[in-house]
């Protein structure tokens, strides 16, 4: 059975479905996992403003509370994201709110256009938009830009001290006017557009490992669960069985598939094979996993499932594909062999997935449309009607 060649388009209509969500889903998890360490840096730099900076410059000392304040902010953030109290988004703006408050508390005490303090609203920014997404880094941006030129203006008209802690280390004269707007205006544009860009490109490194998500789990063609993963599961449930679990699998070979291709070609296959994948997964419970193991072969791995459930579904099975199977148009009707193995204790992932596999071929073998169950001791065989 050919693949198809470019998996986009079945990227693009997955989208749509459950599976994609899923996806993007667990790539969003993996960029709040960002927020604990993002949250660290703020001890961090609290910590080291609080003790090291009145070192340098030995004004700022009376101003130390402001830093310590901070550091206790910051571990009451970093408490939150650990107990997972609360909205994340609510969490990042909160707590980038206190940054921007303090880099332009930090500005206006050493100069608002003549220290690299400023460029501090570009890291917070781009930290919030790593770990929390764009909305709140733009949101802080304009937060922070308002901070700013409010405090700039502020100083210029003489309403602040301009830079009343600057030391010997950083130039503190006020500049004219029409200089400092100017220079708090670009910065300010500097700072929407890097921003903007960071932000551009955050959003499609997501989409890039949403896709890389989907396409580790699912099928492109299908939109079911692909061979590796379903690997993956039959080995966790293999261990849950040796616990006292149960669980079964059922390989799913389709009948007089091999006339849709040579009769009509492989994309009215390919068509074929997307709507069987669909009467499989309306044939589930929830907790089952159905996969497209190569070709035209499935397999439905069952948790918590015995024999008599396992055929139940089997039964199942074998009429929805033989629905689905009419529309083929072919010289003879598309239908289902399956083979049902139980799980045993001292089974692998391949033994169970060979007793299956021969189930289902001595099913094809007798006919077709129909499927060959066995248990620890008794091997039952069924037929659907």
């Amino acid at each position: 059975m050919r693949e198809v060649d470019e998996p986009t388009e079945s990227i693009r209509a997955a989208a749509r479905s459950g599976s994609w969500q899923r996806a993007r889903a667990q790539s969003a998890s993996k960029a709040r996992e960002l927020s604990f360490p993002a949250s660290l840096l703020r001890l961090v730099f609290g910590s080291l403003a609080a003790f090291g900076m009145p070192l340098l410059m030995p004004a700022l000392a009376a101003h130390r509370w402001v830093f310590i304040a901070y550091v206790l902010a910051a571990s009451v953030v970093q408490l939150l994201i650990y107990k997972n109290i609360g909205r994340p988004q609510v969490r990042g703006l909160l707590s980038g709110v206190v940054d921007l408050a303090v880099v332009t508390f930090l500005a206006h005490r050493l100069g608002t256009v003549t220290t690299v303090i400023p460029f501090l609203y570009l890291v917070i920014a781009a930290l919030n938009c790593l770990a929390v997404g764009t909305r709140v880094s733009f949101a802080l941006v304009g937060i922070g830009s308002g901070m700013y030129l409010s405090v700039l203006t502020a100083e210029l008209v003489g309403w602040l001290p301009y830079g009343p802690d600057a030391s010997g280390l950083l130039p503190g004269d006020v500049p004219p006017l029409a200089t400092g707007l100017a220079a708090g205006i670009v910065f300010v544009i500097a700072l929407v557009l890097t921003t903007t860009l960071i932000g551009r490109m955050h959003i499609a490194l997501q989409r890039r490992e949403a896709e890389l998500e989907y396409l580790s789990r699912y099928d492109a063609l299908t939109q079911l669960f692909n061979r590796r993963y379903l690997i993956e599961r039959i080995g966790d449930e293999i261990e849950r069985v040796r616990r006292g679990g149960r669980a079964a699998l059922l390989m799913i070979d389709l009948d007089g598939f091999k006339f849709v291709n040579d009769e009509r070609g492989h994309e009215a296959g390919d068509r074929l094979l997307m709507t069987v994948a669909s009467a499989l997964a309306r044939g589930t419970r929830k907790v089952d996993v159905v996969a497209r193991y190569g070709g035209d072969e499935f397999v439905m791995l069952m948790p918590d499932a015995d024999a008599d459930g396992a055929m139940h579904a089997a039964s199942r099975l074998v009429q929805n594909v033989r629905e689905s199977g009419r529309d083929a148009a072919v010289s003879r009707s598309v239908t289902a062999s399956v083979g049902i193995a139980i799980a045993r204790r001292d089974d692998d992932t391949a033994s169970l997935l060979r007793r299956a596999d021969a189930l289902a071929y001595e099913a094809k073998h007798a006919g077709g449309d129909g499927f060959r169950a066995e248990q620890v001791e008794l091997i039952r065989v069924g037929t659907a009607t």
